[in-house]
């Protein structure tokens, strides 16, 4: 008799189990079944005086629930048990309603992607910073193409959003004043600088100002440099070079009386003088110099003597230039003493502009003529 009665205990005992699992499953298949409302996404809460009334309405009706399986017989909740919980093999259909999840229900409200939120006029931000998104916002709607209705919408809500974060929306206005203006000076800027020629001068004092005047009439823009570089006084470890191993401008002179030559080699000055000492001594008449040293019979004596290097330039246009300039100088500072044959052009603008900004330093006096009676004397 007491086993019996432990057995029907335990049976009870599971079948308040069973009760509860079969709970939980109605719970479960109502929830994924039924569709939320909004206002479950947004998880509101229902108002106070609601939620009191609803938690004790399902207080009692659980109460009652619990009363009256209590009351039941046996066979008739393990029944009931059958009807909730489904035990079957069989795989699930997913084309049923009930197997899709609430994320996936067609009435899922959609999510704002944009925001007005910047940095605020309030801030302790650099202003550069506070206004670098309108910026940003101007320079889409400048760029991107579209109607002027479209135009005017986008430039609206812009305004709407700088109004938002307290600042005053004409400031709009000035970017988009100012980002043009910017793009026209950028435009001018490109195509005149694509006919303008540049040129670089040494800078040694501010009469340099005055040539770089002459250039920008010319419409050259005029670029400075210097020689005395960093690199100047760093390399202390300079090697001794002979300056006639190098290229450029130089005055050949007579010994015997003032006659000279203005000639440029772009060889060695040492090469250069060897060529004019070959044509005197082979009668040749391909130096001006050597035709004046033999039909006049004068003499000559070694490089040191009678070779001045007057600039050190390499082969190239500004040779040539500076070639002429020193025979246009010359020209006109000893008419009756140079050699070369006159230059095309009697009068040049800016090789006597430059005359009169860098006189020449050295004042050049003609060399005594020296005759064997003085030399007797002597």
């Amino acid at each position: 008799m007491m086993g019996k009665r432990t057995s029907i205990d335990s049976r009870i005992r599971v079948e308040h189990m069973e009760r509860q699992l079969a709970n939980l499953t109605g719970l479960v298949q109502k929830a994924l079944t039924q569709t939320p409302t909004p206002r479950e996404y947004l998880q509101v809460p229902p108002p106070a005086s609601s939620r009191d009334a609803n938690y004790r309405n399902a207080a009692s009706d659980e109460y009652d629930k619990h009363s009256s399986s209590s009351s039941a017989s046996l066979p008739d909740k393990s029944v009931s048990f059958e009807k909730s919980v489904s035990f079957s093999d069989e795989p699930p259909d997913m084309n049923s309603p009930k197997q899709h999840s609430p994320q996936h229900a067609e009435s899922k409200p959609t999510t704002t992607t944009t925001t007005t939120t910047h940095i605020h006029n309030t801030s302790n931000h650099p202003t550069q910073h506070k206004q670098a998104a309108f910026r940003t916002m101007v320079h889409r709607l400048l760029n991107i193409p579209m109607n002027q209705q479209d135009y005017n919408e986008e430039l609206n809500t812009i305004k709407y959003t700088v109004q938002e974060n307290g600042y005053n929306p004409n400031i709009i206005d000035n970017i988009i004043r100012k980002t043009k203006q910017n793009h026209k000076k950028q435009k001018n800027t490109t195509q005149t600088q694509e006919h303008k020629k540049y040129i670089t001068l040494t800078y040694e004092n501010k009469n340099t100002h005055k040539i770089a005047t002459s250039f920008k009439k010319l419409n050259y823009n005029i670029a400075y440099r210097t020689n005395n570089t960093l690199q100047k006084h760093l390399n202390t470890q300079t090697t001794q070079t002979n300056k006639y191993n190098h290229t450029g401008v130089y005055k050949l002179k007579c010994n015997t009386c003032n006659n000279f030559y203005i000639g440029q080699t772009g060889r060695s000055f040492q090469t250069r003088y060897k060529e004019h000492i070959t044509a005197i001594m082979k009668l040749q008449n391909t130096s001006t110099y050597a035709e004046h040293i033999t039909n006049a019979n004068h003499t000559y004596r070694d490089i040191n003597t009678d070779m001045e290097i007057l600039h050190i330039q390499p082969k190239s246009q500004k040779l040539n230039t500076l070639e002429q300039y020193e025979i246009y100088r010359h020209t006109k500072t000893h008419p009756n003493d140079i050699l070369n044959t006159q230059l095309n052009f009697k009068t040049h603008t800016l090789f006597d502009s430059t005359l009169r900004t860098h006189p020449h330093r050295k004042q050049e006096t003609p060399r005594p003529t020296t005759t064997s009676s003085e030399d007797d004397r002597k």
